[in-house]
This record gives C-alpha cells, structure tokens and sequence, in this order.
C-alpha cells in the first residue's frame, strides 16, 4: 500500500464520509485492484481504532465491494465484521447484526477457526449489549470452544470473562464467580493488565450484587491500583464510581 497520510485527510474531510472516500479512490486509481481493496481495509480498520465509525462505514463498504468482486471471502469477512462494530457503535442494530451474522455465515464456510470464534464473540457482545445474555452466552460458548480448541489463551481468558459475565446478569452469581476466577490467573499469567483490570470489576460488581459488600470494595480496590498502574481515566473513574456505590450501601 502506498503511504497515505490519514491524519491529513482527516482534517480536510473528517466530516465527510462520501469525500474522505472519494479522495482515497483518487489517490490509490493507479492501483491493481487487489492492492486497492487492501488498502481500503487497512485504512477502515485504522478509522474503526480512532472510533471514527461513520468512516469506518464508508471506507469499509467500498472495500467489501471490491473483494466482493476479486471473491476474497477472508476478506469479505472482515470488511463485514468492521461495519458490524462501526454500526453497534453508532446504535444502528439492525444493521449490526446482519453484518455480524454475514460474517459468521462466510467464515463457517471457510472453516477459519479464528474467523469464526471472532465472529461468534462479536454476536455474543451484540446480544449482551441488546439485554439478550441467553443468546450472549451462547455464543460466547461456542467461541470458547474454538479458542480451546487452537489453544488461543488470551481468547480463553476473555471468553471466561465474558461468560461470567452473563451468568452475573442471568443471577447466577456462583457460576459468574467461578468463570471470573478462572480467567483471572490466564490474565496474570500473560500480564494483561487491562483484562486483569475489568475480570476485577466485574468480579466486584458480581460480589455486590449478592450483597458480599466488602468482598466487592476488595476487588474495587484491588483493580482501583491497576487502573492507576494503566494510567487509565476510564477504569479508574469506574472503579470510583463502583466504591461509592458500595460504601453508599454500607452506611
């Protein structure tokens, strides 16, 4: 792919999806067609990272049209689980969830095992988020199966995380606990901070839903000093706002 300057286009038609697209054709129309769809998906994934999903969605379609046309199904795949994210983020539903489940339906065909628990983690959040965590955690089921199956340990530990994250919402609170603790020592074993982070959120949450008020400020605290190590304004407020929630309880 030819170097491209994203920021420079950003600041000239940032605001104007149809244009930023336009100037992208004009500057890769000397381009094999090949080559020019990979740089469409490189450059959507870059716009999906800055959560500029409108982009995302522009640049993305464009993309699909031309792998569309060369029969790249892989990449197919991926331009449709790009505009899934973008259109979740931006609320529009409906089309998320086609766009996630023409994912899945292409990577099963494919048999990419990767492809495919990517997929099925994707619905899994699509549900999760629409309240439906039956649906979630069966797919979150599945791709945990998959990840076992390839042995993808981070995968693993998100996917436990994940699950027990559904059994909180199902009031299945002991079975939450048990899928938490068991991601947990995947997260510190491969010294992921952010996942360490949120498994202790969510495991402190799941403690003050059942009312264990000073075992949910322990994990409140505990992942309060990850978010400072992380330097992270997001997992620390959360961590606040949890505290104040439970000591609020407490007097």
């Amino acid at each position: 792919m030819s170097r491209i300057n994203i920021h420079s286009l950003l600041e000239k038609f940032g605001d104007h999806p149809s244009k930023f697209v336009a100037s992208l054709e004009q500057l890769l129309e000397s381009q094999p067609l090949a080559d020019k769809a990979e740089s469409f998906l490189i450059i959507g994934n870059d716009l999906l990272k800055r959560e500029k999903f409108l982009l995302t969605l522009a640049v993305n379609k464009r993309g699909l049209t031309y792998f569309k046309e060369l029969r790249k199904n892989t990449k197919i795949a991926e331009c449709y689980n790009a505009i899934g994210i973008a259109h979740r983020h931006l609320g529009n539903m409906n089309e998320a969830l086609v766009a996630y489940e023409n994912t899945l339906i292409i990577q099963l065909k494919s048999s990419d095992k990767e492809g495919i628990s990517q997929a099925r983690n994707n619905l899994g959040v699509f549900y999760y988020h629409q309240g439906n965590y039956q649906k979630a955690l069966s797919n979150y089921e599945l791709a945990l199966q998959i990840d076992k199956s390839i042995n993808d340990e981070v995968s693993i530990g998100i996917g436990l995380m994940n699950i027990g994250m559904c059994y909180d919402m199902l009031g299945q609170f002991d079975l939450s606990i048990n899928y938490h603790e068991r991601a947990l020592p995947i997260f510190k074993k491969l010294d992921r901070l952010k996942s360490i982070t949120r498994c202790l959120i969510s495991l402190g949450t799941t403690y003050y839903r059942m009312g264990a008020f000073e075992k949910s400020i322990g994990y409140q605290e505990q992942a309060l000093q990850f978010s400072l190590q992380l330097e992270s304004v997001v997992l620390e407020a959360k961590c606040y706002t949890n505290l104040s929630i439970v000591y609020t309880e407490l007097t």
